[in-house]
């Protein structure tokens, strides 16, 4: 994309972050926490709100008719980091041409970076932050999506590069969203019956701050045109929980999250919880659930990739585009 959109897209995607970490700080100093107790960055002053709170953002897919989304979610320690960079590659060497495909951060990881919910960890948990961090996330998951929906479709108009599908007629974008809006209803009442907020809070609360008080569930599932890729946490092979293989490769200093807290029961529980959670909203023909049944990270990432190219034909064959 043009440098003039890109600068002005890194611009609004820190507004919108900057926003939310100075939000979840507020929350804290409500909750009595000292301001050098307060374990979050320091974001600078807050850009303008009408910058970031516009309902500009939540757009319907049909603005961006060549873009097709497709949420990837996965168990900590599912493998989700190196699937999406496979999946992209795979997009594109199948699509011969006919797709570009690209792939948002993940947007909680974003916050715990800057200290949200104690750095990812959630000591000395505050149900104030978790509130303000979860409606939070939906916002900047929604504005996030659209901003790169936004490059992509720059990308499609530039002119054609060899092997690439910019400036071809007919062309369209994949674009991978790591997790998505609806990734906080695993971890919220009453798919997860230990936690103290509930899901439609954080709809409505989202929603809000959208200027979309009456935003839906349905509403934040027809954004997926291609629906959802579940990846299995590790924690998992077989059907039996893995505790060789999952504290090998996924807990301490040299693997992929050295912050990483879950034991392999916690890990196994958020994967149960939040394929649950997606079963429960999603239609069928649009869950890929890629467990663990052969213990080979290519198997596995073809498999996904196996899984997205059927979804992606059949919308194609359809021509089926959601409002």
């Amino acid at each position: 994309i043009g440098a003039e959109l890109h600068r002005r897209l890194a611009s609004e995607l820190q507004d919108l972050v900057n926003t939310g970490v100075l939000e979840i700080r507020e929350a804290l100093l409500e909750a009595g926490y000292a301001p050098s107790a307060v374990p979050l960055d320091d974001a600078g002053a807050p850009p303008p709100r009408e910058n970031v709170t516009a309902e500009r953002w939540l757009r319907p897919s049909s603005a961006h008719p060549h873009v097709w989304r497709l949420s990837v979610e996965g168990g900590p320690c599912a493998g989700k980091t190196s699937g999406m960079a496979a999946l992209r590659q795979a997009i594109v060497e199948r699509g011969r041409g006919r797709y570009l495909a690209f792939a948002t951060p993940e947007l909680a990881t974003v916050f715990f970076s800057l200290g949200a919910m104690s750095h990812g960890s959630f000591l000395n948990y505050e149900d104030a932050e978790y509130r303000v961090f979860t409606a939070r996330v939906l916002l900047c998951q929604i504005a996030f999506e659209e901003l790169w929906a936004q490059g992509a479709d720059a990308a499609l108009h530039r002119p054609a590069t060899v092997g690439g599908a910019g400036g071809r007629l007919g062309a369209r974008a994949i674009l991978l969203t790591d997790r998505d809006a609806l990734d906080a209803k695993a971890f919220t009442l009453p798919a997860d019956p230990e936690q103290t907020v509930a899901w439609e809070d954080v709809v409505h609360a989202g929603g809000k701050l959208l200027g979309r008080p009456d935003l839906t569930q349905a509403e934040l599932v027809r954004r997926y045109q291609l629906g959802v890729l579940i990846l299995q946490t590790i924690a998992v092979l077989h059907g039996r929980l893995n505790p060789a293989g999952y504290n090998a490769h996924c807990i301490g200093a040299r693997t992929s999250n050295a912050v990483r807290k879950e034991s392999v029961e916690e890990a196994a529980r958020n994967d149960d919880l939040m394929f649950r959670a997606y079963e429960d909203v999603y239609p069928k023909d649009l869950i890929c659930h890629i467990t663990n049944d052969v213990d080979d990270w290519g198997w596995k990432a073809n498999a996904a990739a196996d899984c997205a190219w059927l979804h992606i034909n059949r919308l194609a064959s359809r021509g089926r585009v959601f409002a």
